[in-house]
Protein backbone atom coordinates (compact mmCIF):
# COMPACT_ATOMS: atom_id res chain seq x y z
CA UNK A 1 0.00 0.00 0.00
CA UNK A 2 1.58 3.56 -0.90
CA UNK A 3 1.96 5.76 1.31
CA UNK A 4 -1.01 8.76 1.67
CA UNK A 5 0.48 12.07 1.29
CA UNK A 6 0.23 14.98 4.03
CA UNK A 7 -1.45 18.33 3.24
CA UNK A 8 -1.21 21.47 5.07
CA UNK A 9 -4.71 23.24 6.53
CA UNK A 10 -5.14 26.81 6.80
CA UNK A 11 -7.89 27.88 9.02
CA UNK A 12 -9.32 31.51 9.14
CA UNK A 13 -9.67 33.08 12.54
CA UNK A 14 -13.38 34.78 13.81
CA UNK A 15 -14.81 36.77 16.20
CA UNK A 16 -17.53 35.32 18.05
CA UNK A 17 -20.06 38.42 19.24
CA UNK A 18 -21.39 38.64 22.93
CA UNK A 19 -24.71 37.61 23.30
CA UNK A 20 -27.71 36.49 25.74
CA UNK A 21 -29.90 33.74 25.63
CA UNK A 22 -32.49 31.82 28.23
CA UNK A 23 -31.76 28.23 29.18
CA UNK A 24 -34.46 26.81 32.00
CA UNK A 25 -35.61 29.92 32.65
CA UNK A 26 -32.61 31.51 33.33
CA UNK A 27 -30.65 34.45 31.48
CA UNK A 28 -27.11 33.27 30.24
CA UNK A 29 -24.63 35.83 29.34
CA UNK A 30 -22.15 34.55 27.10
CA UNK A 31 -18.62 36.68 26.32
CA UNK A 32 -17.36 37.77 23.05
CA UNK A 33 -14.32 36.01 21.73
CA UNK A 34 -11.99 34.96 18.79
CA UNK A 35 -10.49 31.87 17.54
CA UNK A 36 -6.85 32.69 16.15
CA UNK A 37 -5.95 31.31 12.49
CA UNK A 38 -4.01 28.14 12.69
CA UNK A 39 -2.53 26.36 10.71
CA UNK A 40 -1.81 21.96 10.56
CA UNK A 41 -1.16 18.93 8.53
CA UNK A 42 -3.82 16.05 7.67
CA UNK A 43 -3.37 13.27 5.62
CA UNK A 44 -4.70 13.38 2.50
CA UNK A 45 -7.95 11.88 1.88
CA UNK A 46 -8.99 12.04 -1.59
CA UNK A 47 -11.32 14.53 -3.37
CA UNK A 48 -14.43 15.73 -1.72
CA UNK A 49 -17.11 12.51 -1.37
CA UNK A 50 -14.50 10.63 -3.17
CA UNK A 51 -12.96 9.20 -0.20
CA UNK A 52 -9.09 7.84 0.11
CA UNK A 53 -8.13 6.06 -3.09
CA UNK A 54 -6.10 3.33 -2.70
CA UNK A 55 -3.71 1.84 -5.34
CA UNK A 56 -0.90 -0.36 -5.11
CA UNK A 57 2.91 0.43 -5.43
CA UNK A 58 3.48 1.83 -8.82
CA UNK A 59 5.99 1.41 -11.52
CA UNK A 60 6.45 4.20 -13.84
CA UNK A 61 6.07 3.17 -17.33
CA UNK A 62 5.70 -0.18 -17.09
CA UNK A 63 2.17 -0.76 -18.56
CA UNK A 64 3.43 1.20 -21.75
CA UNK A 65 6.70 -0.97 -21.76
CA UNK A 66 4.25 -4.84 -21.55
CA UNK A 67 2.16 -2.63 -24.17
CA UNK A 68 5.48 -1.81 -26.29
CA UNK A 69 6.70 -5.60 -26.06
CA UNK A 70 3.68 -7.12 -27.23
CA UNK A 71 3.74 -4.87 -30.14
CA UNK A 72 0.56 -2.82 -28.97
CA UNK A 73 2.20 0.46 -28.96
CA UNK A 74 5.36 2.34 -30.45
CA UNK A 75 8.21 3.64 -28.21
CA UNK A 76 6.39 7.08 -27.69
CA UNK A 77 2.61 6.92 -27.78
CA UNK A 78 0.71 6.40 -24.82
CA UNK A 79 -1.73 3.73 -22.75
CA UNK A 80 -4.66 6.12 -23.70
CA UNK A 81 -3.79 5.45 -28.06
CA UNK A 82 -5.02 1.72 -27.34
CA UNK A 83 -8.56 0.83 -28.71
CA UNK A 84 -10.67 -0.96 -26.44
CA UNK A 85 -9.70 -4.65 -28.09
CA UNK A 86 -6.39 -3.60 -27.32
CA UNK A 87 -6.89 -2.85 -23.84
CA UNK A 88 -8.05 -6.41 -23.63
CA UNK A 89 -5.10 -7.80 -25.04
CA UNK A 90 -3.10 -5.99 -22.71
CA UNK A 91 -4.78 -7.04 -19.56
CA UNK A 92 -4.86 -10.31 -20.92
CA UNK A 93 -1.13 -9.78 -20.81
CA UNK A 94 -1.01 -8.42 -17.78
CA UNK A 95 -2.55 -10.86 -15.53
CA UNK A 96 -1.03 -14.10 -17.31
CA UNK A 97 2.53 -12.34 -16.80
CA UNK A 98 2.11 -10.58 -13.29
CA UNK A 99 -1.47 -11.99 -11.75
CA UNK A 100 -4.93 -11.00 -11.75
CA UNK A 101 -4.61 -8.88 -8.39
CA UNK A 102 -1.21 -6.76 -9.83
CA UNK A 103 -3.11 -6.47 -13.31
CA UNK A 104 -5.69 -4.80 -11.79
CA UNK A 105 -4.15 -2.32 -9.87
CA UNK A 106 -2.46 -1.04 -12.48
CA UNK A 107 -5.16 -0.60 -14.18
CA UNK A 108 -6.74 1.17 -10.97
CA UNK A 109 -4.28 3.46 -10.78
CA UNK A 110 -4.30 4.29 -14.24
CA UNK A 111 -8.01 5.07 -13.87
CA UNK A 112 -7.62 6.91 -10.21
CA UNK A 113 -4.56 9.00 -11.43
CA UNK A 114 -6.32 10.24 -14.61
CA UNK A 115 -10.26 10.12 -13.65
CA UNK A 116 -10.69 13.57 -14.98
CA UNK A 117 -9.64 12.91 -18.34
CA UNK A 118 -12.27 13.88 -20.94
CA UNK A 119 -12.13 11.75 -23.63
CA UNK A 120 -13.30 8.00 -22.54
CA UNK A 121 -10.33 6.72 -20.81
CA UNK A 122 -12.12 5.73 -17.68
CA UNK A 123 -14.34 3.11 -19.88
CA UNK A 124 -11.68 1.64 -20.99
CA UNK A 125 -9.92 1.57 -17.54
CA UNK A 126 -13.03 0.05 -16.30
CA UNK A 127 -13.03 -2.24 -19.48
CA UNK A 128 -9.27 -3.65 -18.64
CA UNK A 129 -10.57 -4.02 -15.25
CA UNK A 130 -12.80 -6.60 -16.33
CA UNK A 131 -10.87 -8.36 -18.38
CA UNK A 132 -7.83 -8.46 -15.60
CA UNK A 133 -10.28 -9.61 -13.51
CA UNK A 134 -11.41 -12.72 -15.55
CA UNK A 135 -14.91 -11.79 -15.36
CA UNK A 136 -17.16 -14.39 -17.96
CA UNK A 137 -18.48 -12.58 -21.00
CA UNK A 138 -16.78 -9.94 -21.07
CA UNK A 139 -14.16 -10.89 -24.52
CA UNK A 140 -17.23 -12.87 -25.80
Amino acid sequence: MSKRTKLTVHRKGFRVKPTTYKRKGKIIHRKGYAVKPTSFEIEDRGAPGRGPKYIPELRKGLMTREAIAIGLLKPGERISDLSKREIGELAEHLRKKYGQKRAVGMFVAQKVFRKRMADGFKDLMDYGIKVAKGEPGVLD
